[in-house]
Parts: C-alpha cells; sequence; structure tokens
C-alpha cells in the first residue's frame, strides 16, 4: 500500500500568507528576508502599488527596484532615489509626467538608475529637468525625455555619470549638462531641438562623449548649439559624435570656450560636422584635433 502523508510537505514548507510579497514571493519590510526589494507599480491595479509615490514610501531608504508597467502616471513631487534604488520601466509606453516647476526625478543616492521609461515635462520652468543627479555611479539607459522648461538631464558633484542610448528633445536649456561631473561616460544618445545645448559642461574631467547624433539645437545665442565645453574642463573625449544642422543666428558645432579659465587637453577626434552656421571653434589649451569631417 501507498503511504501517502495527509498534509503534502511541500505545503509545509509553505509561507504563511502574511509574508507572501506579490512581485517576489515575499512581503514585509523592506530588508527584512532579502537585502533589496523589489515592487510593481500598476495604474490598472495588476501591481503591487497603483502610484509611484506610494512605492518608493514603502522602499523608503532600501535597497530596490520600483518596476512601472506601461500607462501615464502624472506625478506631483519628485521622484527621489536613495543609495542602491532603481526606476525600471517598460519602455516608451511607460509615461511620467508633470507640470510642477522641478526634477521629475532625483538620483541623490549613490550606485542608483534609471531605465526604459520616457517623461514628459510639458516645458514647465526653467526649474524643470528630466533627472537630476547628484550621487555616484548613476546609470540613464534608454529614457525618453521631452518638454522640460530646462535641462533634460543635469549632473552635479557626481563621479561616474552615464547617460547612454536616450532620445533627448525640445528642452528650453541643454539635452545634458555635466557641471561638474568626473569619470563619466555620454554614448549613443539622440539629443535634438535643445534652446541652448546639445551638451555642455561646465567644468567636467575625463569624461567620454561618443557616439552620439547632436542636431537642430541651439537658438540666437552666441555659445550655442552641439557640445559646448567651458571652465577648467579637462582631459575629456569627444569622438565619433554626429553633430550636424546647428544652424541658428550664433549656433556651433562644437565650441571649446574660454571664460578665463580655459579648457585643457581635450580630444576632439572622428566628429561629422555638418551643416552648423560654424562647425568647430576651438579656445582651450592643447586641444588634440583629429580626423573630423566639417561642411
Amino acid at each position: 500500500m501507498l503511504n501517502i502523508s495527509p498534509i503534502p510537505s511541500i505545503f509545509k514548507a509553505s509561507p504563511e500568507d502574511n509574508q507572501v510579497f506579490k512581485s517576489q514571493g515575499y512581503k514585509g519590510i523592506p530588508g527584512d528576508l532579502y537585502n533589496a526589494v523589489e515592487v510593481v507599480v500598476d495604474a490598472s491595479g495588476q501591481g503591487d502599488y497603483l502610484t509611484i509615490a506610494e512605492a518608493f514610501t514603502f522602499l523608503g531608504t532600501s535597497p530596490g527596484v520600483v518596476y512601472i508597467k506601461a500607462g501615464s502616471y502624472t506625478i506631483t513631487a519628485t521622484i527621489t532615489l536613495q543609495n542602491s534604488q532603481e526606476l525600471r520601466g517598460s519602455g516608451y509606453g511607460t509615461l511620467i509626467t508633470t507640470t510642477m516647476d522641478a526634477a521629475l526625478v532625483t538620483a541623490s543616492g549613490d550606485n542608483t538608475g534609471v531605465y526604459d521609461l520616457r517623461l514628459d515635462g510639458n516645458v514647465t520652468g526653467t526649474g524643470q529637468s528630466g533627472i537630476s543627479g547628484g550621487g555616484n555611479n548613476i546609470t540613464v539607459r534608454n529614457v525618453w525625455i521631452q518638454d522640460m522648461g530646462g535641462n533634460g538631464i543635469v549632473a552635479s558633484g557626481s563621479t561616474g555619470f552615464i547617460v547612454d542610448g536616450c532620445r533627448i528633445s525640445n528642452c528650453n536649456i541643454n539635452g545634458i549638462y555635466f557641471a561638474p561631473v568626473t569619470l563619466g561616460a555620454i554614448t549613443n544618445n539622440d539629443i535634438t531641438t535643445c534652446d541652448d545645448n546639445g551638451i555642455k559642461f561646465n567644468p567636467a574631467y575625463y569624461n567620454t562623449v561618443v557616439g552620439n547624433n547632436i542636431h537642430n539645437c541651439g537658438s540666437a545665442s552666441v555659445r550655442e548649439g552641439g557640445i559646448l565645453i567651458v571652465g577648467i574642463s579637462f582631459q575629456n573625449i569627444i569622438s565619433s559624435n554626429s553633430v550636424r544642422d546647428n544652424a541658428g543666428a550664433n549656433e556651433t558645432g562644437i565650441y571649446i570656450y574660454n571664460d578665463g579659465n580655459a579648457p585643457l587637453e581635450n580630444i576632439i577626434t572622428n566628429n561629422l560636422l555638418k551643416n552648423n552656421t560654424t562647425d568647430l571653434i576651438n579656445q582651450g589649451t592643447n586641444t588634440q584635433i583629429g580626423h573630423n569631417i566639417a561642411s
């Protein structure tokens, strides 16, 4: 005869209901069972929370990931990432929008990231930015940033800030502004129709700017256009970018500007500079320039 236990062992090992957490099988205070927590936000009610604010309130200062399903989410306060926290969407279909004159996302902690979502600022106020970063080792990847009243992405006092594969458009100041950033990277982005510059350094140290498409930026003011390097910015590499059609009254493709603190030992190579009012202006010290194709 078969000896069948009245309570199968699989049920004996199951957690109590109050231990179950929807997104990964455990529930409780962040860090209760694991060092990091994952939560899901879904406006239709199929996740752990309906709003992004609720998810981050739950997360507190603990490490973790907030996943946002496709849908439209209007925020009235800045989303703040603490140490080792990430904000992840479901691609272009995850839209975060606001009318407040402030950053939509602030990466104030170290080792944070923003991935795979869309930020729309509705062009509200010059203090509005898509992402503002002050922590170290921040990654922004595959993010659409549009209609910011200020900068698309702004970083200050950060080391290791990486912006990769993003699409930034229609910002009233700069697409990406590093002031200052050390050992960062701006790679493979499409930046268009920003009123001041596609990318601005003031200052920045040991950064790489590679493989970006920067076009139709600048308005009528002097020192606007594709890429502007100001202040004691040194040993940055600007290479293999397409900088074109920045062709307003005073626009420049790449401008190394001496404001009394000349940029030092920057490398400008292998860029395509086409249809800018002026393709390249160099006022730096010991700038290394070569193999660029200009109009």
